[in-house]
């Protein structure tokens, strides 16, 4: 029996948000070279940073789609997904794509074996390594069964992943967007309950070079501390903020230059966290800014004042899973609401990309 559809009607372009310690790398830089490396930051350099290739970050808080614990639904079976493609030609397993939720692996498990296929409570594909229908999708599409979603999995951009699979196959996309069905960020920030005892000067003291570029390397043994961070995207997206953002924040204490304000703000990010340059007219007054900031202590610790009142968390891309699994306990609420994407590669780009905002910097 094939999964019951309700096509997903293509919003107008203004109804797009429906729903359906310091580390640093091996590049530095001084201010008399930044604009060439704002430049390579917008148009290549960030394509070498390989990070997925890596053992996603062991996290102590997971992200969720609802960071309200007690609203989490209640575990009623055990969960079975299973993964029909690889992650970039790796395995997809268990122990590493659930990494940052062990409670979760009680009663959640991810399989590549097509012989529980028929047992599976939900059906994975991750983009980038779907290459279109083929006889094994094909046969795996005619014989899906109601309450048994087709998940997309994309941790990338559209400047650099279109969406492939065809119309009407996809039930629910799992991206960092945060009107995606499985909302998987790269991180996010919460109020503190409390407001906690920061002791910036030691922050200040700490300190003793101007900014650092993260090329390739995301270590180095002589731990060598800097006030700023560049922490700008390979394309300006809606919510496209990956890990150099959220680690300049948290694991470097730095702060974070990006190329765009309003990318950080519509994630919730207080405005004092970070400095953007499409803030300033010219290249010149942002150097000149940050400059001001390096050199004045209460300027540069009052970009330092909302640790007191915001954590980060670290999502790296992989929390999704954690949120799948939960979702995925509620099978009567599935099949109560079937949906499906009549076109999810123009849900994933339409209107969703300004990749000129550096043009006039440059």
């Amino acid at each position: 029996m094939s999964y019951i559809h309700k096509p997903l009607l293509r919003p107008k372009s203004s109804e797009m948000g429906y729903k359906s310690p310091l580390q640093s790398g091996n590049s530095m830089c001084t201010w008399r070279y930044l604009g060439r490396f704002v430049t390579l930051g917008v148009y290549a350099a960030v394509a070498l940073f390989l990070w997925y290739t890596l053992v996603p970050t062991r996290s102590k808080e997971p992200i969720s789609a609802n960071l309200d614990a007690s609203a989490a639904p209640v575990i009623t079976k055990n969960v079975v997904i299973y993964a029909a493609t690889k992650f970039f030609g790796h395995p997809i397993t268990t122990e590493r794509f659930l990494a940052t939720c062990p409670d979760v692996q009680n009663y959640c498990r991810i399989t590549q074996d097509e012989s529980e296929f028929d047992n599976a409570d939900a059906v994975l594909f991750h983009n980038a390594d779907y290459h279109g229908q083929n006889e094994k999708f094909k046969s795996m599409k005619n014989q899906r069964k109601p309450g048994v979603p087709f998940v997309l999995w994309s941790l990338e951009s559209p400047s650099n992943d279109n969406f492939r699979p065809e119309t009407h196959m996809i039930n629910w996309t799992m991206t960092y967007r945060t009107d995606a069905d499985i909302w998987a960020p790269y991180g996010t920030m919460i109020k503190r309950h409390k407001a906690l005892d920061v002791n910036l000067h030691a922050l200040w003291n700490s300190k003793s070079k101007s900014a650092t570029w993260l090329a390739s390397n995301c270590f180095t043994q002589n731990k060598r501390p800097y006030k700023f961070y560049l922490s700008i995207e390979n394309s300006n997206c809606k919510d496209y903020v990956t890990e150099k953002f959220w680690k300049a924040l948290n694991d470097r204490v730095t702060i974070p230059i990006v190329l765009a304000r309003k990318y950080y703000k519509d994630l919730g990010v207080p405005d004092s966290a970070y400095i953007a340059i499409d803030d300033y007219a010219t290249f010149d007054e942002f150097v000149a800014h940050v400059k001001r900031v390096e050199k004045d202590k209460d300027l540069y610790l009052s970009y330092h004042e909302w640790r007191k009142d915001w954590k980060v968390i670290i999502g790296s891309g992989f929390s999704g899973w954690c949120t799948l699994c939960d979702k995925l306990q509620d099978k009567e609420y599935i099949l109560k609401h079937p949906k499906s994407y009549k076109d999810v590669a123009w849900w994933h780009s339409f209107e969703m990309c300004n990749n000129q905002i550096a043009n006039k910097f440059l």
